[in-house]
């Protein structure tokens, strides 16, 4: 994890991998997690793999990563490639592959997804590429991709106010 302490740091060409020789249970819950006050900082090149819960989680604001691949496709999926929960992210030319829910999960304002790309290497029911939360605004969605199995039905929903979903936006 990266604590809260860390302000306008940049981390490049690394890799967080869980173990790939334990059960998917035992994995690490995040790759990177930026806690409240761990903001304005940029990953790039990086490589995020068997991780259990999420990839990223961001709970700071102002955060950027780029070019960072996470992926699981032998020992279990994370449930969230990204898991946003905090204003003003950017995402932009990232690899999501096999993710287990949402590739990107935003749950915050001013969030950017840019140029990603999304693979199923098999068909993992109820996923998608990006889901917005009820209530978020100010999200920008350009230029993502999704590839693999089903990519017809895993792409991006928008949780709408009375709960339901609009899918294949």
């Amino acid at each position: 994890a990266v604590g809260n302490s860390v302000y306008e740091t940049q981390i490049s060409q690394c890799i967080m991998d869980g173990d790939t020789t334990v059960a998917a249970a035992s994995q690490p819950d995040y790759g990177i997690r930026f806690q409240t006050r761990a903001t304005d900082n940029k990953i790039s090149d990086c490589v995020i793999s068997y991780i259990k819960t999420a990839g990223v989680l961001i709970e700071a604001g102002g955060n950027s990563f780029d070019g960072v691949h996470i992926y699981s496709l032998t020992t279990g999926n994370p449930t969230y490639g990204f898991q946003v929960n905090s204003t003003g992210t950017t995402i932009s030319r990232c690899n999501l592959d096999g993710i287990n829910n949402k590739g990107v999960y935003v749950g915050a304002d001013n969030t950017a997804v840019i140029g990603c790309i999304f693979y199923w290497p098999t068909l993992i029911s109820g996923s998608q590429a990006i889901f917005v939360a009820t209530g978020i605004n100010f999200t920008n969605l350009i230029g993502n991709q999704w590839r693999g199995y089903d990519s017809n039905t895993a792409q991006i929903e928008f949780d709408d106010e009375s709960g339901g979903n609009l899918p294949n936006i």
